[in-house]
């Protein structure tokens, strides 16, 4: 599998991973058997890293019902919520379960030595995050949108720009052409995950802002959404030693995208 020996933890960790594994025409692992190799007490703690898994699948258009299959059991008398997993479904939990969890790391290692073309889980964990987090800025900006406009935003591209302005020290066609990007290119499917979630962070932050400081007109508006963007440039400028408008470009979203079902096609193959 690997041309390095594996360790005493990882053979034990990949033993127990495939000694849970069902076969019937298909091969699957019960959501609930994962939970224990991972080291999570209970569903409730485990939904998370399952939810992201299957909301993964929903942005790929890869079927979440043909790799999450519900499955009702019987445990001790008791009927119980199941889920019945293909080996796709299960490395999108294992990338987004708790680092901290006993044999996390293990079973990461181990897909990761089944699929060479992978730099390392952790950056496919920081990429997964980034399709939910563009996601969740597309509707946050509607959200900002609305309540601009409900209190006096009538030209959208200055008050988008003066956030940017905030920010980046640039109006976004003057940050678009300094990444030398194309100025019709959407920056946010450059961008890596902290620089989508700081983007988050003003998006969401100045439609608060505007609520609970009933800030009202096209000039007020943008200076609110400006000064968001100035306030999170001066931590960052505190706190990390590039500027951001020098933050690295990343793959596209798209290609993301295209990597990814590349990763399940492969997965999915016995």
């Amino acid at each position: 599998m690997n041309a390095t020996k594996p360790n005493s933890k990882f053979e034990e960790a990949i033993t127990l991973f495939d000694s849970f594994k069902h076969t019937n025409g298909i091969e699957y692992w019960m959501a609930s058997d994962l939970m224990k190799l991972l080291g999570y007490k209970d569903m409730h703690a485990f939904v998370f890293a399952l939810h992201h898994a299957m909301e993964i699948c929903v942005l790929l258009h890869i079927s979440v019902h043909e790799n999450f299959l519900p499955e009702t059991r019987r445990v001790k008398g008791k009927h119980t919520n199941d889920y019945k997993l293909t080996r796709f479904a299960c490395y999108l939990i294992v990338i987004n379960a708790d680092s901290n969890k006993q044999n996390t790391q293990a079973i990461r290692q181990y897909f990761k030595s089944e699929m060479h073309r992978f730099e390392s889980s952790l950056q496919r964990h920081l990429d997964t995050e980034r399709i939910t987090a563009r996601k969740e800025i597309a509707e946050g900006i509607k959200r900002l949108n609305k309540t601009a406009r409900r209190w006096g935003v009538h030209d959208f591209s200055r008050f988008t720009n003066a956030g940017y302005r905030g920010l980046y020290n640039a109006n976004l066609p003057e940050l678009l052409e300094h990444r030398g990007l194309p100025a019709d290119a959407n920056m946010t499917d450059y961008m890596g995950g902290f620089e989508l979630a700081m983007n988050l962070f003003r998006i969401t932050q100045t439609n608060e802002k505007i609520k609970q400081q009933r800030i009202e007109g096209q000039y007020d508006l943008e200076n609110a959404h400006f000064e968001v963007g100035r306030d999170l440039r001066h931590f960052v400028e505190h706190h990390s030693s590039t500027l951001p408008e020098y933050f690295p470009l990343r793959p596209t979203i798209k290609d993301l995208k295209q990597t990814l079902k590349a990763d399940y096609k492969t997965l999915s193959t016995p």
